[in-house]
């Protein structure tokens, strides 16, 4: 169907997601791709990301996608309130899910957090899918398409992050060519524009001077060779308190 076009469907499986696996750390992390670990072959339907991940039209359509639908219906925001409104609309529901399962507080595997009530279980699913858009944010491009595929090797450090005014980039560098550095807003227009050209290769202390920029969620992308090695969520902070971006 379709004119022979292979397409991804339907969303299925959701069992051993969302941070619910004790027996493997690449499936419970948040701050990583795991298609990597596929190869291009093999029995596994995620070898057909790897392969596409390597199509440069293919990672721009995807960068331009997830900027789109993080402005929208994949906003952190939109996904939090949408699980609100299932759980409104399951009522009680709930209560007789447990009364006929009473399994809250009781492992089942292969869970990897076991918690004692309800709301507990859904802090949790909250938690671990924020931190999760949250380095997506970090690792694909807003403008370009591109993805962080140049980041071996250079073993970056981003601190402090929230940042007032000074912000220190620690990393290493297997050359002495230009390190060019730029801060995006989320809608990806460029802030700030920087370069760094280092003097020796190892390990580079660069410092920003950040006062300038306006507070708010930031993209700091380095990029040397024309290739983007580091893509990382910046927040900005109020000059006069530290955490006024944080939700308590």
């Amino acid at each position: 169907s379709d004119g022979g076009k292979l397409f991804a469907g339907p969303l299925w499986d959701f069992d051993l997601c969302y941070g619910n696996v004790n027996y493997d750390d690449n499936n419970l992390a948040t701050d990583k791709w795991l298609y990597t670990r596929y190869g291009t072959g093999g029995n596994w339907s995620m070898h057909w990301w790897k392969r596409l991940m390597e199509d440069p039209d293919y990672n721009h359509a995807f960068s331009a996608r997830w900027k789109a639908l993080r402005s929208g219906p994949f906003s952190t925001d939109s996904i939090m309130a949408d699980l609100d409104n299932h759980i409104q609309y399951m009522g009680e529901a709930i209560k007789r899910n447990f009364d006929r399962w009473p399994i809250l507080g009781v492992y089942v595997w292969p869970n990897y957090f076991v918690g004692t009530t309800y709301l507990e279980e859904v802090s949790y699913l909250k938690t671990w899918m924020t931190k999760r858009l949250n380095w997506m944010d970090g690792n694909v491009s807003l403008s370009t398409g591109d993805f962080a595929s140049a980041s071996d090797g250079y073993d970056v450090s981003v601190f402090p992050n929230p940042v007032k005014d000074r912000l220190n980039i620690l990393l290493t560098t297997g050359n002495e060519k230009k390190i060019e550095i730029e801060i995006l807003d989320m809608p990806g227009k460029m802030v700030y524009f920087s370069d760094y050209s280092p003097s020796f290769t190892g390990k580079q202390t660069i410092h920003l001077n950040l006062t300038r920029i306006t507070p708010g969620y930031y993209i700091l992308r380095l990029k040397q060779n024309g290739l983007i090695f580091t893509t990382r969520k910046l927040i900005i902070s109020n000059r006069g308190n530290l955490f006024p971006l944080i939700p308590g």
